[in-house]
């Protein structure tokens, strides 16, 4: 980690602990909203903000990704993982379901969402 990447972690623990809502309430624990072996790709000890921005919460953001027992995420490899979009079917964490992460009742749905090309290529 490079020393602005310390500092900007600092600064933004800071930052997040002066904005607690309710000092005096224990914290929340959360559960991981999914279950079987899954890896993080991006976290926020690779840079604060791990996203590149502080924008819509992703400031200590993880980005979670599927995987097989043998710690593939996707069960096709092919011309499309290098050059191109590939099909979101291929990958293990599509379809699964998405848990809550605490006790909690559901208020709304929203589906009908078009599912985006992924990507696993840095051309892409």
């Amino acid at each position: 980690m490079r020393d602005t990447d310390v500092a900007d972690l600092a600064t933004a623990v800071r930052s997040a602990a002066d904005d607690r809502p309710d000092p005096d309430r224990p914290p929340v624990e959360l559960r991981l909203p999914f279950r079987g072996p899954w890896q993080t790709v991006r976290t926020p000890s690779e840079r604060v903000p791990s996203h590149g921005t502080h924008f819509g919460g992703q400031t200590f953001a993880f980005d979670f990704v599927a995987v097989d027992p043998r710690r593939r995420t996707a069960s096709v490899r092919d011309w499309l993982t290098v050059l191109a979009t590939e099909p979101v079917d291929r990958f293990v964490g599509f379809g699964m379901p998405v848990l809550a992460p605490v006790d909690s009742r559901v208020v709304a749905v929203h589906d009908g969402e078009i599912d985006h090309a992924a990507r696993r290529s840095p051309l892409t």
